[in-house]
């Protein structure tokens, strides 16, 4: 049977590669890997999201911890809560953007550090297999509501007075953004137009995985009809935030890193870190500013590591993660969408004219290869480029010049390589593209 041990959390089919006796496991593993310490909890809108949460705690009260539930919620409220309650660590149960038939454990220890495959979830999968003795203690369970204590703390990180009304279309995509997304913007000065926001397990109208074109289709026909002055949307656990222009167009997360970045620099300077994936762009405003640029593999938990390491006060991700020095250097979705918001609320311009100087580079989207040996096609795209300038922080990143590059990787949950390109113009990244792809299918 598939193991549902990942690179950055524990995520299967329900009932299948995760279950129920597993998640009991799991919980009882980092009670004891966290010392017994109090741990938070919370969870999203999946069918199966309860029953886990009452394995899980189980497991936890078993051996020895003390437990905080703060219910359905979002990732970021999660990661807030850790921190809010200066707990051992805390468990949200999600699988994020996945199809309803699936869940999973994002587990953290104490300041939200992220539990991954390089930080403690190899010990906890052995731990699963060969647990110690119960303690002698029982761990006690307690709910606590926080949601009015993190939209405050979301409040704070704008000045609402400063903040002009815009008309703005939101699609939390059925996932657990929707009630939090009402909570924080209900008191302030915008007009917003709703999509799909009640949470539902089955998520009827669309994936929660707006990087997919096809899941965008409904909020971009919206944010054009109603002439919006954008769009907004969430993935299925809000650790995730996209952008619609007002033109209907889909903003790619490391522009708007990038746009963003220009603004929050000018009255916070300091290092920023980008995972491997984003775009040339990034480093243009990085060296516009100033500041040092730390690249990072892609993956919450490597970016979360490199934002300490390099002490940032930004960091971004090519996948729609955004993470700030005011949330503890957590990515967390909803803060990203309000601090998007107050910057919309000083332009003078349309969205989609402010960021044309950020959409100089050409993408090739991400292109995925089923290949029979991983290794052996990033070694043949190595071979063939090795008189190039060669990268090796997240796969294979070959620089044909300061301004055009490509990465190849192995996907971390597919048997897939997956190649993404990009450079000044169509022709150069398209000639990339088919050149790569030949190399990684052996033609």
């Amino acid at each position: 049977m598939e193991l549902p041990f990942k690179a950055y959390d524990v995520r299967g089919i329900y009932n299948d590669t995760l279950t129920e006796d597993l998640t009991e496991d799991i919980g009882a593993a980092l009670a004891h890997y966290l010392d017994h310490g109090t741990i938070v909890i919370g969870y999203d809108a999946r069918q199966s999201s309860p029953s886990l949460r009452d394995a899980l705690v189980q497991g936890l009260k078993d051996y020895g911890s003390d437990v905080i539930d703060i219910r359905q919620c979002t990732s970021p409220e999660l990661y807030w809560a850790i921190n809010h309650f200066d707990a051992a660590g805390g468990v949200m149960i999600t699988a994020s953007h996945n199809p309803p038939e699936y869940n999973g454990l994002k587990l953290c220890s104490a300041h939200a550090e992220p539990i991954d495959a390089e930080t403690g979830l190899k010990d906890l999968y052995e731990l699963t297999n060969d647990l110690p003795d119960q303690p002698a203690r029982q761990g006690r369970y307690n709910h606590e509501d926080t949601r009015d204590d993190y939209v405050a703390f979301i409040h704070g990180l704008v000045d609402p007075d400063a903040l002009s009304e815009n008309h703005v279309v939101f699609d939390a995509g059925n996932g657990v953004a929707g009630p939090t997304v009402k909570a924080v913007y209900d008191d302030l000065p915008v007009d917003y137009d709703k999509l799909y926001m009640e949470p539902n397990s089955s998520f009827p109208n669309h994936d929660p995985n707006p990087m997919e074109p096809e899941n965008t289709a409904d909020l971009r026909e919206q944010v054009k009809a109603s002439h919006a002055d954008a769009g907004f949307a969430w993935d299925g656990d809000a650790d995730r935030f996209f952008l619609i222009d007002d033109q209907g167009s889909f903003v790619a997360p490391d522009v708007l890193y990038a746009f963003l970045a220009d603004r929050y620099l000018a009255g916070n300077p300091g290092p920023i870190v980008k995972s491997a994936l984003c775009g040339q762009v990034v480093d243009d405003v990085a060296e516009r500013n100033n500041v040092s640029l730390g690249v990072s593999r892609v993956g919450h938990g490597f970016v979360k590591r490199s934002y300490d390491k390099h002490n940032a006060v930004l960091a971004g991700e090519h996948s729609g993660h955004y993470y700030f020095d005011e949330t503890h250097g957590c990515d967390d979705g909803i803060a990203a969408s309000l601090l998007t918001y107050a910057v919309l609320s000083d332009l003078n311009t349309p969205v989609s004219e402010a960021l044309e100087e950020y959409r100089t580079y050409v993408k090739s989207g991400e292109q995925n290869f089923e290949v029979d040996d991983r290794d052996a096609a990033i070694q043949r795209i190595l071979n063939e480029y090795g008189d190039k300038e060669i990268e090796r922080i997240d796969g294979v990143t070959v620089r044909m010049d300061e301004k055009t590059w490509f990465n190849v990787r192995k996907s971390n949950s597919e048997p897939l390589v997956r190649l993404n390109a990009e450079g000044t113009d169509r022709e150069a990244v398209d000639t990339i593209v088919s050149e790569a792809q030949q190399i990684i299918r052996d033609d």
